[in-house]
C-alpha cells in the first residue's frame, strides 16, 4: 500500500480480497481497488469462510460437513430436519 502511495497507520484495518489464480493466498490478496468484478476467488470464500461457519451450525443438529457439502445435488432445508 505504501508503494502505491496510500497511507498506512498502526492499528488501521486493511481491506483485501482474494483473487483467482494459483499460489499462496497472501500472493493473491489484493486491495479492493485492484480487483475487477468476477476476478475474486469465490471458491476460497466458500471453502474457508462459509462452509466452516455453516458446518458448525449443522454439527449441533448432528450432521457432519461431508453429509452436507459433498453431494452434487442441491437440497432443500427440509432434507436436514428429521420428521418423527
Amino acid at each position: 500500500m505504501i508503494a502505491k502511495g496510500e497511507s498506512v497507520n498502526p492499528g488501521m484495518v486493511v481491506k483485501y480480497i482474494i483473487g483467482k489464480g494459483s499460489g499462496l493466498v497472501r500472493e493473491r490478496a489484493k486491495l479492493p481497488t485492484e480487483i475487477k468484478e468476477g476476478e475474486y476467488d469465490y471458491n476460497y470464500y466458500i471453502d474457508h469462510q462459509l462452509i466452516p461457519a455453516v458446518s458448525s451450525i449443522f454439527s449441533v443438529l448432528g450432521y457432519v460437513e461431508e453429509d452436507i457439502f459433498k453431494e452434487s445435488s442441491q437440497k432443500g432445508l427440509g432434507k436436514f430436519f428429521r420428521v418423527e
